[in-house]
């Protein structure tokens, strides 16, 4: 904690108004509000009566042991955890602990503790002391989880949000990952876990399939950039290779058919095959306008959207038509006839759709 924290919250825990404070230090009460809203801060010979008011040191109320560096904990936890294998829990943990009083606001120390302490309870032979000492590390994770660290207030709420689900405590569980960004496969997969545990296998099907969908068009798209980039250096043995590799993703993940249509064209753009690139243009265009009926896939088969498919709209279509025009990698085929009527077509048939 910052100095306008410390002073609040020592001056909370003591129940002490602004006002006490104020008459005590020979100030306004103003000026101490000011101090915990960081826009002032109080003199310096004021540190010490501030801090003995408070019931603290100058090193808590300066905040000079608020964190260790990164290389300090990680040093930390690894000795920590070499003293794991060779002695008794109740060392390792007091060790800990003592370490924790020390940096008390250091929530990547909070964290690897907790982390580097449940480790370690499989050494307790008692089932009630594991229990015991589960409950106190989870107070660790507790702490970690309300700092200000994201990576390590994620990591800590995704621990609890586990351990809240083997508990059946799906409520705060639920409301742990409503706090975590949805992006992290560790955040879907307990997020699926938790509609597991609520009897929602609709929801975590759905949920569970779409990172599939996804995943699959994300490596389609690696492989389209690997591909132009063996099609640029005239690898035609990898070339090959990952054209079969990026057919086969498309099949496995039963993704639409846009994908191997563009992945030809690409090819044949960056190969300057006009004859090639006109036909997988042709079906390129083609399958644009035919949705993805994702949902009669027996791998999709909990995802519902209102239309039962997915498909491009009017605007995207037309704007990868105009594109074309302007697509250096199709420069060779800018005054082609053939191109410019196929572009043309197409947006006909767009305008057509529109009425």
């Amino acid at each position: 904690m910052k100095l306008p924290q410390v002073i609040r919250e020592k001056r909370k825990q003591l129940n002490l108004t602004q006002e006490q404070v104020a008459r005590y230090l020979g100030v306004t009460a103003p000026a101490v509000n000011k101090w915990e809203k960081g826009i002032s801060y109080p003199d310096i010979t004021l540190l010490p009566p501030l801090a003995r008011l408070l019931g603290t040191d100058l090193n808590t109320l300066l905040a000079f042991h608020e964190n260790l560096t990164d290389q300090e904990v990680e040093q930390f936890a690894a000795e920590l955890s070499a003293m794991a294998m060779t002695e008794d829990f109740a060392v390792c943990y007091q060790t800990a602990m003592e370490k924790i009083a020390q940096y008390p606001t250091c929530v990547k120390l909070l964290y690897y503790a907790a982390v580097t302490l449940e480790a370690a309870l499989i050494r307790l032979p008692e089932k009630d002391e594991r229990q015991r000492c589960r409950e106190e590390i989870e107070k660790l994770y507790l702490r970690a989880a309300q700092g200000d660290d994201f990576e390590i207030s994620h990591q800590a709420k995704l621990m609890l949000a586990g351990r809240y689900i083997e508990r059946k405590e799906l409520e705060q569980a639920e409301a742990l990952l409503d706090e975590l960004p949805e992006l992290p496969v560790d955040t879907v997969h307990l997020r699926a876990s938790l509609y597991i545990a609520q009897g929602k296998l609709d929801k975590a099907g759905e949920l569970m399939e779409l990172a599939v969908a996804k995943a699959g068009q994300e490596l389609e798209s690696h492989f389209l950039m690997l591909i132009e980039i063996a099609a640029e250096e005239r690898d035609e043995q990898r070339l090959e290779e990952l054209i079969g590799l990026s057919q086969k993703t498309a099949k496995l993940y039963d993704l639409w058919g846009i994908f191997p249509c563009l992945t030809e064209f690409r090819i044949a753009a960056v190969l300057e095959d006009k004859d090639r690139c006109i036909k997988a243009l042709k079906n390129l265009l083609a399958a644009m306008k035919q949705p993805w009926k994702i949902n009669q896939s027996s791998l999709y088969k909990h995802i519902q959207d209102e239309a039962g498919s997915y498909a491009l709209t009017e605007q995207m279509t037309a704007s990868f038509a105009a594109g074309l025009k302007n697509d250096p990698t199709v420069a060779f085929l800018r005054k082609d006839p053939e191109f410019l009527g196929l572009i043309k077509a197409f947006e006909m048939d767009v305008k057509e759709e529109k009425l």
